[in-house]
């Protein structure tokens, strides 16, 4: 899903990407467990989101959502 994100991004599609990103990080972290390093992938490629979008709120609990 944080591919398919990805890829919308790139297409310019921002508002389709926004919700595949804040959807990927709590499967990948049910899936992977919260040490894994895709989880923290996932939360690192939300924040750059939502930094390049203006719609990062500065808060630990917004990030790792």
């Amino acid at each position: 899903m944080n591919n398919l994100a990805a890829l919308s991004k790139s297409q310019g599609k921002y508002e389709v990407a926004e919700p595949l990103y804040v959807d990927a990080l709590p499967m990948r972290k049910k899936l992977l467990g919260e040490e894994h390093p895709y989880v923290a992938s996932a939360a690192l490629a939300k924040v750059i989101h939502q930094i390049f979008t203006e719609t990062f709120v500065t808060s630990h609990d917004n990030v790792f959502q």
